[in-house]
């Protein structure tokens, strides 16, 4: 029996040291059962555990088979219960992110040695005592029901103490480290004020679509020098898709499902077979009636929830595609016709095919002038955009109308609705924290950014209107003691991330983290297999 278990039992402990950590001690006892105490009173699955040895070390020290296979067990069970019939999806992960945890943990473990930050064994002491897992009836601390939990996790005493301590000395390295990280009231109230601060901006996005670009013949032949030749080829050569297509059909479909039928859902999924026949057999009697249109009929009668949305349009599709029930009838209906009723696994099916593309190739030599043509455009179309947004800018800049140039290219001004000052990008813009700074920095309604943004591509111009100033009468001394400990906590966290990053991506470089690809492999095979 370990000594520190006696202490338990006899009560010999130091009282007024506990006390001066209850609380600290409290968010321990959380932290330490969250990691430690998850399944307590479960049994053991392995999930077919079959490999022995060390699963990991970290700079020496390992990582045993049975820690292993503990917190795989744990997190098997917990991903059961949280994404059921999806747990065979992510099944092959586990291995991964249970070692990930194990060896972060044992990263941490050493660095709070090295720094001097270390649980005592009055700390697990006071874990056990205060642990309701361990209690009798009377809330004392039982030694029955402390040596079953150790025989069903296939812990030793020894093993059992070490875990804890570990755990508890991760815990209290985490808590110094966040402890660091500080923020004044200053700070918090600045930080308040922008993220208080609200704006809306207008803004017009010039897409490369919207210019036209022309290129002549005389262009073309130009460009078909030696290096162009070579340019065109690449691109050939890259967008293979583009010159070498297979038989495409362009439908709609009416889907009528029943009970037993792939994806049935709602009222589909209560719906007999026979029920759906006819259900089905009187969409097609409506879709051929003079005038019916199929694409209004297939948005009120079809049971796919996008088709409601697109009146049944499944755009272009290959054979390949669908299923061979939909495809062979779709495929052998000319353009403009309506199928009969089409029984497949999703349910009945009335298909109607709109347009029909054969099978084309396209070779080098017939497609040369055409990819020329698209390589110049795509040239030239970054400095002309860049000119078109620049005139908009200065005549919007000088008070004259842009009205005849926006309807040129197709634009209008949009508005980003409101957005915080901090926010990292424009919403309905996109972007980065760049545009957020210079919408900030407008002041009067009507204001115009300085220049105009590249947006992927894209050339973006801003103009503010509107702006809620942060009402400082609503940041009293509370409200900033508070945003100041929210700050602090969080830059705590962000710190305590970036450090334990570090201290992996040192040891790996020094080829001090040896992970066994035995264990990482585990439960891949099953879940490769589950897909068919």
């Amino acid at each position: 029996m370990l000594r520190w278990k006696d202490k338990v039992l006899s009560g010999e402990m130091d009282r007024k040291k506990l006390l001066q950590n209850s609380g600290a001690y409290f968010l321990l006892t959380l932290a330490a059962f969250a990691m430690v105490f998850f399944g307590i009173c479960t049994p053991q699955d392995g999930g077919g555990m079959m490999v022995s040895g060390s699963a990991a070390k970290v700079a020496g020290d390992k990582i045993t088979a049975t820690e292993f296979q503990r917190a795989y067990s744990q997190m098997r069970q917990r991903f059961q219960q949280q994404y059921q019939d999806g747990f065979d999806s992510i099944s092959g992960e586990i291995p991964r992110y249970v070692m990930r945890q194990l060896v972060d943990e044992r990263v941490l473990y050493q660095a709070a040695l090295r720094a001097g930050v270390e649980a005592q064994e009055d700390d697990v002491v006071k874990m056990l005592k205060d642990a309701k897992a361990f209690q009798d009836e009377n809330g004392k601390f039982s030694s029955q029901a402390f040596s079953n939990y150790l025989r069903s996790q296939r812990y030793t005493e020894a093993s059992f103490s070490n875990e804890i301590r570990r755990s508890i000395t991760v815990q209290n390295f985490r808590q110094f480290v966040n402890s660091i990280a500080y923020v004044s009231k200053k700070a918090a109230a600045l930080d308040y004020q922008i993220s208080e601060t609200k704006f809306d901006v207008d803004y017009l996005k010039i897409e490369p679509s919207m210019v036209k670009i022309a290129v002549s013949s005389e262009d073309v032949t130009k460009f078909l020098d030696d290096a162009g030749k070579a340019k065109v080829k690449t691109y050939y050569d890259t967008h293979s898709s583009e010159f070498n297509t297979k038989e495409r059909v362009k439908a709609r479909h009416i889907l009528v499902s029943f009970s037993g039928a792939r994806n049935a859902s709602g009222a589909g999924a209560l719906r007999t077979k026979d029920d759906a026949k006819k259900r089905a057999e009187d969409a097609l009697r409506q879709v051929k009636a003079p005038g019916a249109d199929f694409a209004k009929l297939a948005s009120s009668l079809t049971d796919e929830a996008s088709g409601k949305s697109r009146g049944g349009d499944l755009g272009f599709f290959k054979r390949e595609d669908m299923v061979p029930e939909f495809s062979e009838a779709a495929f052998n209906l000319p353009a403009g016709q309506i199928s009969g009723v089409v029984e497949s696994p999703f349910g009945f099916h009335v298909i109607k095919v709109e347009e029909k593309q054969a099978d084309k190739t396209t070779t080098l030599e017939q497609a040369t002038a055409e990819i020329a043509k698209k390589l110049l455009q795509q040239e030239r179309a970054p400095a002309l955009l860049q000119a078109k947004a620049d005139a908009i800018l200065a005549d919007a800049k000088a008070g004259k109308s842009v009205d005849a140039l926006l309807t040129e290219l197709g634009a209008k001004w949009e508005s980003s609705g409101s957005v915080a000052a901090g926010a990292s990008s424009l919403p309905k813009v996109g972007g980065d924290a760049l545009l957020v700074d210079a919408a900030m920095g407008l002041s009067k309604v009507g204001d115009l950014a300085g220049k105009v943004f590249d947006v992927s591509g894209s050339k973006v111009i801003l103009k503010l209107k509107s702006r809620t100033e942060a009402d400082p009468a609503k940041l009293d001394g509370k409200k900033q003691t508070e945003l100041a400990q929210t700050a602090a906590s969080n830059a705590g966290y962000a710190l305590m991330t970036s450090y334990e990053r570090a201290l992996r991506k040192e040891l790996e470089e020094k080829g001090k983290i040896w992970e066994n690809p035995e264990y990482l492999a585990l439960g891949r095979s099953t879940s490769d297999d589950s897909g068919g």
